[in-house]
Parts: C-alpha cells; structure tokens; sequence
C-alpha cells in the first residue's frame, strides 16, 4: 500500500498571518525533502498570497467563492488533480478567513480520494489585537471566530508584538479555555513550530492517549470502505440511528437490490439518494464531534455482515 498524503487545513480569520505561516511550513518541508503542494482559496478574483508559495510548489487556486459553500465541487477536483499529477508527500489547503471548520473538512473528504490522504488536523491562526477586540464584530463573526478556535488541532496566536503582556496573558486563558487540546504556540510574524512527523493517528487522538483524555474536541472523520453490497432497509435505519456526534455522512454504497452504486448524503438529519450509472469505489465518509470511531466501524462491519 502506497504512503498516505498528510492532508493539513491551514485557517485563519482574514489578516491572521495564515499565508505568513504557510510560506514557513513549506520551507520547513523543503528542508526535510518532502515534497508539498498547496490549494489556496480566496473569496475574490486574485489571489495576493500565491507569492509567498513559490514556483517550485504545486498550486491549485480556487477564486471567486469560499471553499465551505459555492465551491465545494471544485474542491474534489483540485485535489484529486494534486494528487494524480504530483504525487506530493503533503498538501496544504489554505481556506479563506471566513470558513467553518466544519464545512472545509466535508468539502474535503471525497469518497473518491479520502483513502489517499491522511488528515493530520486544522492548523489555525488567531490575530491578537484582532480577538481582543472582537466585541466590536458582529455576533456571527464572533461566533465563527470562536468555532474557528474551539476547532483546531494547532492553534497559534500571532501578532503579540501588537497587544500589551496582560492583554496577551487574557488571550492565552480565553483560547484555552474554548480549546483545552490544541496544542498553543505564540509568535510575532508566524515565527512558530516546526512540522509534527506523520503520524497514523491526528493530533487529537495522540493526545489522548498520552493524557488519557477521555473527551476528544476538534471535527473528525472516519472512511469506511465496503467489501460487499448491503442492504438497503438495514442501512436507512443505520442512519436513522447515528449518534449526535455525527455531523455529515456522505459516500458511496451498494444494495443487493440494486446493479450500480448509490451516492449517500446526509446533512442536518437528511438524507438524500441519488443512483449512479458509474461504479464508484463504495467508500462511507462520516464527519463528526466526539467521534466513536471504532464503534461506527463495527456497526458497519455488522451491515455487511448481516448482508452476507
């Protein structure tokens, strides 16, 4: 089995430093030898930032649209052209500042690609001055600050140098207390860390089993690949009973009842159906908070079974 691309979401609220940080990341995997390509996207028709990547990095840029909602078609398939044109050890995707974690994630989880990327976690940029006040925001631009934060896997504070020691101090407890896992840097000009080694499991899930954490935060996902056809009524009441941790499923499966695959997804407690012509790879994509994973695996593992 070929090595799994590192999958890494790098996000940010807008003039967060993320571009800053992305360039230092690339440099540092030059450094080691990997070989990195990145998919930037920016709400408008150019991209400022495609400077910082240089020309030696692979690039996908996706204009006009954010990659959480009016994109997320062309996600797919800037990814998959990444991947099958150059073969790159890691890939960067660089989000605008106005995307959920969530929603980066799903468009990011395609049934025809996830078994060959390995999500290594969302990396995320917080503008100091900017979260000290953020009171002057809007409440949904709060809102999306703080799920930004509640939802990273390496979370950095930048622009210290433009905040006072107490004011920093208070940002510090404030971000913690909203993300007790993640592991926290602090730097001017995303002078940071360096890359973690790919690792099987997220960042998350290491941490627990080095702590002993028992409650995991951050979205996470799992791909479920069948190895036979399923039935149709055992799998809708499947659905019917997933836990509240599952956020999204999405994916591929086959009926007994049925000659080609059926496209499966489900959002906010509904499902839609849609028959497919084409015989897709039968991949599942669940995507969640507080994700049992094994538990999801074992519950389809008895599908296929009770199928059999």
């Amino acid at each position: 089995m070929h090595k799994k691309i590192r999958l890494i979401l790098l996000t940010g609220f807008l003039g967060s430093g993320k571009s800053t940080w992305l360039a230092k990341l690339l440099k540092e995997e030059k450094q080691k030898g990997s070989k990195a390509a990145v998919l930037m996207n920016e709400l408008g028709d150019y991209s400022v930032d495609t400077t910082l990547v240089g020309d030696d990095v692979p690039l996908q840029e996706l204009l006009k649209g954010c990659i959480c909602c009016t994109l997320k078609d062309e996600v797919e398939i800037q990814l998959i052209n990444l991947v099958m044109m150059h073969e790159p050890d890691v890939i960067f995707i660089e989000s605008t500042g106005v995307a959920h974690p969530m929603e980066i994630i799903d468009a990011c989880m395609s049934p025809l690609i996830v078994q060959k990327l390995d999500l290594v976690g969302v990396y995320h940029a917080v503008d100091a001055e900017r979260w000290a006040n953020r009171e002057k925001l809007p409440r949904p631009i709060r809102h999306l600050l703080e799920d930004q934060v509640r939802y990273a896997d390496e979370l950095l504070l930048n622009k210290i140098d433009t905040v006072s020691k107490e004011e920093r101090e208070a940002i510090s407890l404030e971000l913690r207390a909203l993300n007790q896992t993640a592991r926290y840097y602090e730097s001017s000009f995303a002078e940071i860390l360096h890359m973690p080694a790919p690792r099987r499991m997220t960042v998350v899930e290491e941490r627990m089993d080095t702590f002993h954490v028992k409650k995991e935060l951050g979205i996470k996902s799992l791909a479920y690949t069948f190895s036979s056809s399923i039935s149709r009524k055992a799998f809708e009441e499947w659905l019917k009973n997933v836990p509240d941790s599952v956020l999204r499923v999405k994916g591929f499966v086959q009926y007994e009842d049925q000659n080609g695959p059926t496209l499966v997804q489900v959002a906010y407690g509904v499902a839609n159906y849609v028959e497919q012509e084409i015989r897709f790879p039968t991949t599942l994509i669940v995507i969640g908070h507080h994700l049992e994973k094994q538990e999801i695996i074992d519950s389809l593992e008895m599908l296929e079974r009770a199928a059999s």
